[in-house]
This record gives C-alpha cells, sequence and structure tokens, in this order.
C-alpha cells in the first residue's frame, strides 16, 4: 500500500509539472494520461444508480467555493483533494490558499462539494476568517458524482453527527421528517442546507461550467483579464467557461430562517 501510495504521488507531481507546461511543449497529452491516476471511477452499477438519483431528483450542478486566488491553478489542474495540495514541493510551487487548514472532518483525501446550493452556513464563516479575499462559487458538471467515488453526508462533515454516523447514501441528504413540504425546498435541494459530497477524484477543468462573482472589483476586475489573457476559460468541449458577476449563491438558502434554530 505504501508503494502505491509513493507511486501516486510522484505521479502527480510528474501531472502538476507537465499541467503547468506552456501549450506547444509537447508534455500536455502526458499530463493528461497521468492525471487519470488521480481518479477513482464508480463501478457501472454505482453509475447506474447515480444517474437514476440525478434524474429523478432533477439535480443539475453542483457547487464550489474558493478565494479568487486559487482560480487560476484550478482551472489549470482541476480540483484536487487536499493531500496532493500539501504535498512539500507542491504546495511551494501552486501556493494554494487553505480556508480550512484545520480540516476537521479528517478527510484530507476529498475536496468538499455542494448540491444545488452552496453550504452557505460554512461559506459566511470562511469568508469572514479570510476578510482580505475575494471568493467565487464555481458550477461544476453533475457527472462529477455520477462517475466518481464520492462519499455523501447529510449535514456538516465536521459535525459530531456526521462523525458519529458516518457517510451516508445520497438518497439520505433529501430526508423529510416533514421538514421539506414545510419549506416548500426545491426537489434538488439537500434537506439540510450543510449537506456535503466528499469527492476522492480530481475533477478535471472541463467539467466547470460557470464561475460566479459577487461583484467585479478592480481586483477581481484584474484577476479575470488575466485569465482570459492566459486562456484558462477554453474547453475542448468547444463551450468555454463563463464568468458571471451574480450575488445569488454569495447568500442564504431561501429556508435559512428554519435552521437559525
Amino acid at each position: 500500500m505504501r508503494h502505491a501510495t509513493n507511486v501516486l504521488f510522484y505521479n502527480f507531481k510528474s501531472f502538476l509539472h507537465d499541467a503547468l507546461a506552456r501549450p506547444g511543449t509537447g508534455r500536455l497529452e502526458l499530463a493528461k494520461s497521468i492525471s487519470e491516476t488521480l481518479i477513482i471511477r464508480n463501478t457501472v452499477e454505482k453509475t447506474l444508480e447515480m444517474k437514476s438519483v440525478v434524474t429523478a431528483r432533477e439535480i443539475n450542478h453542483l457547487l464550489h467555493f474558493t478565494p479568487i486566488s486559487n482560480l487560476k491553478n484550478i482551472l489549470r489542474l482541476g480540483f484536487v483533494p487536499r493531500k496532493f495540495l500539501e504535498m512539500s514541493g507542491v504546495k511551494e510551487i501552486i501556493k494554494p490558499k487553505i480556508p480550512d487548514p484545520f480540516r476537521y472532518d479528517g478527510r484530507r483525501e476529498c475536496f468538499c462539494l455542494s448540491i444545488s446550493w452552496p453550504n452557505y452556513k460554512t461559506f459566511y464563516f470562511k469568508r469572514k476568517s479570510m476578510a482580505e479575499e475575494e471568493w467565487v462559487v464555481l458550477k461544476l458538471n453533475i457527472e462529477s458524482i455520477v462517475q466518481h467515488k464520492c462519499e455523501f453526508f447529510k449535514t456538516n462533515a465536521a459535525s459530531r453527527q456526521a462523525r458519529k454516523e458516518g457517510p451516508n447514501n445520497i438518497d439520505e441528504l433529501f430526508y423529510d421528517e416533514g421538514i421539506r413540504q414545510k419549506l416548500n425546498l426545491n426537489n434538488s435541494f439537500t434537506t439540510d442546507p450543510q449537506a456535503e459530497v466528499m469527492s476522492y477524484s480530481r475533477i478535471p477543468p472541463d467539467w466547470i461550467e460557470e464561475i460566479y462573482i459577487e461583484r467585479m472589483s478592480q481586483s477581481t476586475n484584474r484577476e479575470v483579464r488575466s485569465i482570459i489573457k492566459d486562456n484558462l476559460l477554453q474547453r475542448e468541449t468547444g463551450n468555454n467557461i463563463k464568468i458571471i458577476e451574480d450575488s445569488t449563491f454569495f447568500g442564504p438558502r431561501k429556508d435559512s430562517w428554519f435552521w437559525k434554530k
């Protein structure tokens, strides 16, 4: 097992080196090949099960929030679990801004996603603790949970309840107990707004659909112009990633009044 882990870490360093290479150097195809080692795929049966849930629930997207200073590396490398970002020699190169340095859920081999709406409570506290940062919310293709291994938690994965119960089936994120009708929840909303998805696999940049910014400040505008100049919004599918000024996902869900108690 240790040998396999060492190979995986070596492969990631090689992937990082090649993915950050300039186009035309001849190493990008190798990087794409190596990046496959960072993906844990669902079985055919699990993929079909996930497709059934996603269709029945009309789940169209996943969301992830991060400081805008991380955006360029995400657009180059995709989403990568924390354990790789913290590797010696890696963190010095890409200098990630980590909103949760202690990672109380204990899952450094994963990164966090939300279904249909961000975990606005955590988002609020992260922005408050890193007030000097400007933030973005990224909208991701739902294939991230259909095709890749994930764990699902019906409340915050760092909470006492989640640590006691462990992961849940995805259906359990939509538990009722008379709550959903009372709150008039969208079919695609998890019952608890702090429900989380933990992804074990790298998500490629091509699965990013839209990037939301709360407001176009001068510093944000400079970052966006730099991203466009570096052609980081281009996707292999031909449909470029959109950057949109929209504050919707920077606020609470419509049922936030219920969860204040």
